[in-house]
């Protein structure tokens, strides 16, 4: 089971990343959900979303958070009475993030992910400049601090281009 990355950010902050390479049956069998979460896992079709559902869930666990306490706000957000928490996943990888009073938010993205065709659904004008900073693939960059910040604020219909601005 490879746990690739477990980081204490700050006394209060610490978060983890899993990487998925175990079948769903063998992610049950090491995982403690809460009960909404076998709900929601049951409302997953396509086996592959279950594995990477899964998989952000034993990251959590690997931050010692006791799934049993795990709820979610009518939005989706993840709430936890101890913790402040984000959750994230993709096709490689699921990651948590916890805080103990600050809002957090939590993305992976697969680096090769071309955003190029979108960005102008996303980047505004004055971020343009930071392209040349961030590589490899800038605009990636730019959608994942985006993507933090609405797991942050923990509401619908937050607009990545009006409502949110990366700086550099």
């Amino acid at each position: 089971m490879p746990l690739v990355l477990k980081y204490k950010i700050e006394e209060d902050s610490e978060l983890a990343v899993w990487e998925v390479k175990e079948s769903e049956k063998i992610l049950l069998s090491h995982v403690n959900l809460s009960g909404i979460d076998h709900e929601r896992l049951q409302l997953i079709p396509h086996p592959k979303k279950r594995i990477e559902f899964l998989s952000a869930r034993v990251a959590l666990q690997m931050l010692n958070i006791n799934a049993d306490g795990l709820n979610y706000t009518s939005k989706g957000k993840p709430l936890h009475p101890d913790y402040k928490v984000s959750l994230s996943h993709n096709h490689q990888f699921g990651a948590a993030i916890i805080h103990k009073t600050a809002e957090v938010g939590i993305d992976v993205e697969d680096i090769s992910r071309d955003v190029s065709r979108v960005k102008h659904k996303f980047v505004r004008a004055d971020e343009e400049r930071i392209f040349e900073f961030m590589k490899p693939n800038p605009g990636l960059w730019i959608w994942g601090v985006k993507e933090c910040g609405y797991k942050m604020h923990g509401r619908r219909k937050l607009d990545f281009k009006a409502d949110m601005k990366v700086c550099s």
